[in-house]
């Protein structure tokens, strides 16, 4: 998804379209990337928020291990949304935004991007493991440091592949004569303006340092994740489906590993559905520079809206989880009732009624 650059760091889409695509692009990308993905990802941010205070909670009746991957997941996750929207979605909502904040953040919001998006895939892939080591193989118990030291080895990984991002791109300037009419002189003028810009470094711009890149992100970020999930998620599901039939034999803790298996194999379900598109760009990004194409000239207007659907899917998958969670876990949705329940009745508790304090609305806002 971080990998194609010149259609990703901002700006109208390729100047080779013709002006009907550029418009039709223009309008899909502020649909998709600016609009859409906004709605989603505020609902996702607090879902998520929701989600960690939920999972945190002693009742959720869960293994510390599973716990504590799952909370890092929501946390990759949270950067992945957030950083996201700063990257796509309101530099196409606010001009403002676009040329005076966006290509300052850019040299570092993306590398913060692309290690949460690493984390939020192998905290994914950390999960899946943990549930087919419970659910496949219950006799081994991991030992009491296992979820803390998976936790700095998945976050010592994700910054440690993509540490060369922060080399990438750089703020640069460009001068321009800009015409103004002069009211005072009654006669047109110039002015000299300098706009702020994301470039490419040349470490960026090297082709085998870029042809390099994508294929390690297609391995590590695709095709490695992809088939490993996929595995795991059919010997976890034909354990579900195999050991149902015995369900009323089985104690509490194990059912209770099953409901957590159910919910894990929806998790990856919609990870491998969503990251599909990126899957889908990465691998004509690599074919591309394998038969020598020019991605200025021979990207395509149809490939831009592709990855634009990249980005939103990529915000969906980790906005999705607070969704899956409420629809499969009977668990966690007693639990938020019960949370929400409780803060409600301490709010009517010390007076925050919202009708009955509605006259302090101006006083707390002062």
């Amino acid at each position: 998804m971080f990998d194609n650059m010149t259609s990703e760091v901002g700006g109208p889409p390729n100047s080779t379209y013709s002006y009907a695509d550029q418009k039709w692009i223009e309008g899909a990308r502020f649909f998709v990337e600016g609009v859409t993905q906004l709605i989603v990802g505020i609902i996702g941010l607090v879902g998520n928020m929701l989600s960690i205070a939920v999972l945190c909670r002693r009742d959720m009746d869960l293994k510390p291990m599973f716990r504590q991957i799952l909370v890092t997941l929501i946390s990759f996750d949270i950067g992945c949304i957030i950083f996201n929207l700063l990257l796509f979605s309101l530099p196409l909502l606010s001009n403002s935004y676009s040329e005076g904040v966006f290509p300052y953040i850019v040299p570092v919001v993306l590398p913060f991007a692309q290690i949460s998006l690493t984390g939020s895939i192998y905290c994914t892939l950390a999960v899946a493991i943990e549930r087919y080591v419970s659910v496949c193989h219950p006799l081994r118990t991991p030992s009491d440091c296992t979820g803390t030291l998976s936790i700095i080895g998945l976050i010592v990984f994700s910054v440690a592949i993509n540490i060369c991002r922060f080399l990438e791109f750089e703020t640069t300037y460009e001068h321009r004569v800009q015409r103004f009419w002069n009211e005072n002189k009654n006669q047109s003028d110039t002015i000299n303006v300098t706009y702020a810009m994301a470039s490419t470094t040349e470490l960026r711009s090297d082709l085998v340092y870029s042809q390099i890149t994508m294929v390690t992100m297609l391995l590590i970020g695709g095709i490695i994740p992809l088939v490993v999930l996929t595995f795991l998620n059919t010997r976890i599901y034909i354990a579900i489906r195999t050991r149902t039939q015995r369900l009323l034999t089985m104690s509490s803790k194990q059912r209770r590993d099953f409901d957590v298996a159910a919910v894990l194999v929806g998790i990856i379900l919609v990870f491998i559905v969503c990251h599909s598109f990126k899957f889908f760009v990465n691998c004509y990004e690599v074919y591309m520079s394998y038969v020598g194409m020019d991605v200025d000239s021979d990207w395509g207007a149809w490939m831009d809206v592709v990855l634009s659907f990249s980005h939103l899917s990529v915000t969906v998958n980790s906005s999705l989880n607070f969704v899956i969670y409420c629809y499969k876990d009977e668990k966690f949705r007693q639990n938020l009732i019960r949370m929400c329940v409780v803060n409600g009745g301490c709010c009517r508790k010390h007076g925050f009624s919202p009708v009955a304090n509605s006259s302090l609305k101006h006083v707390t806002q002062v």
